[in-house]
């Protein structure tokens, strides 16, 4: 190989290299070598040139798009799986919430029908997960302090990492504060700690940090995709094996795990990055084998006046309908049906079609006597949005609700946001169908 790339630079032949290297300070670095013979003033080709450059950067962005493009082929998967299992979740959920609600506790089928409510939930669960790296699920975002997500994780941590691992905490007093799903900063806190914990065969020490960071603009091109600004970053520091290069540069790939045979799914690390990369934040890792790991999730802080309440817990009783008339809109039968139970049997008038041209021509025979719509964003012949357009455009008052098991360009999320429409995620609990559709109709 070496003998031919002379020979080819021999021959007048331009050829490029690139290497890895390190400065005196230690810094690691890229360059590309371009090697070309040029003519002397005789117009012989005697004389050699050589130029190098330092594409570092250019590296480090070619590896991001890399790395965007695998999340984005797995995310597409993802989606598409999502849409069918989540209505069939729903079903699921629903129907033995549904049973429950209907049978005493000493009942021998209460425990049975218990356990296939939470098998579902279970099932919820690894949705969200694909959902989370792929970037493709609704966010509950509020306004929190992370010092109180960590110390409400705190002790349920200490369960989880076990007595031979020591957990300390370190927290900003005045920390700025974020917008961010609870339920997902928990899961962050959750998988870091767990992996900083299987780190750490032998015990160790986990530190869990958070601190206000203002992000300079020299600074943050050396971060991957940093930029600059005002961010909250919250750390989580183990003393275990550490990780060399190798493992590092694919550690958020999906499926990708370093653990033994059935110790692990390699879905923690790329969950954490869907979730910190649809909170607008980043995610840097810090490591050398023996020399423990920092992972080091930067989120943008937010300046609202106060912290949002958390809200309290809806009782059924109090979303009773009064008769309101539902244009239900459902492609996937047993959903539809589970839905067109639950809503007549507390208190609603439902008339249900499974696709935009049947709930139109519904919409007609009705003479456009309904108070709502609740539709499905995604129908097998036009989409939700386009439906609620076309109702709309006759009944500017009509009320809206849409639900969808996921988000991609097909569900028009920004749209949805832009329009301010009321919004239902999939899978959904009884209680959490009925909220939605009294809220929706205020």
């Amino acid at each position: 190989m070496r003998m031919e790339f002379k020979k080819k630079v021999l021959h007048g032949q331009t050829q490029r290299v690139g290497f890895h290297n390190k400065k005196k300070n230690g810094d690691e670095y890229w360059v590309s070598v371009s090697i070309l013979r040029i003519k002397d003033e005789n117009g012989i080709l005697n004389n050699i040139l050589e130029v190098q450059e330092d594409i570092t950067q250019d590296k480090a962005l070619k590896d991001q798009l890399v790395q965007a493009q695998k999340m984005e082929a797995i995310g597409t998967l993802a989606g598409g799986v999502a849409h069918d299992f989540n209505n069939l979740l729903s079903v699921i959920i629903g129907y033995s919430e549904h049973l429950l609600n209907s049978l005493d506790k000493k009942d021998q089928r209460y425990k049975i029908i218990e356990s296939i409510g939470k098998a579902g939930h279970q099932g919820a669960s690894l949705t969200d997960q694909l959902l989370s790296f792929s970037r493709k699920q609704v966010f509950k975002m509020k306004i929190l302090n992370l010092n109180i997500a960590v110390l409400e994780t705190e002790k349920m941590l200490g369960y989880l990492i076990g007595e031979d691992i020591e957990l300390l905490t370190d927290t900003e007093p005045e920390l700025w504060l974020v917008e961010a799903d609870k339920g997902q900063i928990n899961q962050i806190l959750m998988n870091l700690s767990v992996n900083a914990r299987d780190a750490m065969a032998e015990g160790g020490k986990i530190v869990i940090r958070t601190e206000n960071v203002h992000i300079e603009k020299e600074y943050s091109q050396k971060l991957s995709y940093a930029r600059p600004g005002r961010f909250v970053c919250l750390s989580i520091e183990d003393t275990g094996t550490g990780m060399d290069q190798e493992i590092l540069s694919h550690i958020f790939d999906p499926f990708f795990t370093t653990k033994g045979v059935g110790k692990g799914t390699g879905l923690g690390l790329p969950v954490i990055y869907g979730i910190v990369k649809q909170h607008d934040g980043w995610v840097n890792v810090y490591s050398e084998p023996g020399q423990g790991s920092v992972f080091k999730v930067y989120l943008p802080a937010s300046f609202t006046s106060e912290v949002e309440d958390t809200e309290g817990e809806a009782f059924i009783e109090k979303l009773q309908g009064n008769g309101e008339r539902i244009l239900l809109v459902e492609d996937e039968e047993l959903l539809c049906e589970f839905i067109e139970q639950t809503l007549s049997e507390n208190g609603y008038t439902v008339f249900k079609a499974k696709k935009a041209a049947e709930a139109l021509d519904l919409y007609e025979r009705e003479k456009g006597a309904f108070h709502i719509v609740f539709s499905d964003v995604v129908l097998p012949d036009i989409n939700g949005i386009e439906l609620v357009n076309r109702l709309l455009a006759k009944r500017p008052e009509l009320k809206v609700l849409l639900s969808s098991g996921y988000l991609d360009d097909k569900s028009q999320w920004s749209v949805i946001c832009e329009r301010g429409f009321n919004f239902l995620m999939k899978p959904y609990s009884i209680t959490e169908l009925l909220t939605s559709m009294k809220e929706a109709l205020k």
